[in-house]
Parts: C-alpha cells; structure tokens; sequence
C-alpha cells in the first residue's frame, strides 16, 4: 500500500482540479450570479495584491498570473480538495470499525 500513496496522492488532486472545474462549470450555468459575485471579490483581490507591488514589471506579472477566473478555480479546487479529503477520511474510520 505505501507503494501507491505518492500515486494516490497524484490522483486525488487531479480529481480535486477536475471537481474544480466542474463546480466552475455549474456556477456557470446555475449560479450565474454568485459566479459574478466569485468574479468581483477575486478582482479585487488581485487589484489589492497588485497595489502592494513596487515596479511595472512585477506589477504586469502579477495581473498576468492572477486572473479572476484564475484565482476562482483556485478556490473551487482547494474546497474540492478539502471535501473530497472528508470524504475519505469518513470513508476511512467507517471501513476501519
């Protein structure tokens, strides 16, 4: 089993980004406007982090990587992350008993 941790690892995060994106996905379509919402706190956010930079050049980069759907599907694959973690770990102390 210790063999396939680093594999499982791997895997649960990749599953964790693929839940992020479908949770984007049904913000989407079903959500529109707490989407909007995501949208606006994640722009400001950004403009904040970007006004704490001294230079033009660091500045450019930090508009460049932290885009607002960017920093949304961050957020959506670290709660993914976490519920899929919960999920496992009731799944573990049930099929410990």
């Amino acid at each position: 089993m210790h063999t396939l941790k680093p594999i499982w690892l791997i895997g649960n995060v990749a599953f964790s980004l693929v839940l992020g994106v479908f949770a984007l996905a049904m913000l989407f379509v079903y959500l529109p406007d707490t989407l909007e919402s995501m949208l606006k706190v994640a722009a400001s956010m950004r403009d904040y982090v970007v006004s704490l930079l001294q230079t033009s050049q660091q500045r450019t980069i930090a508009r460049t990587a932290l885009h607002e759907s960017s920093l949304v599907l961050m957020f959506l694959t670290m709660l993914m992350r976490i519920l899929f973690s919960l999920i496992e770990v009731l799944f573990n102390r049930i099929r410990d008993r």
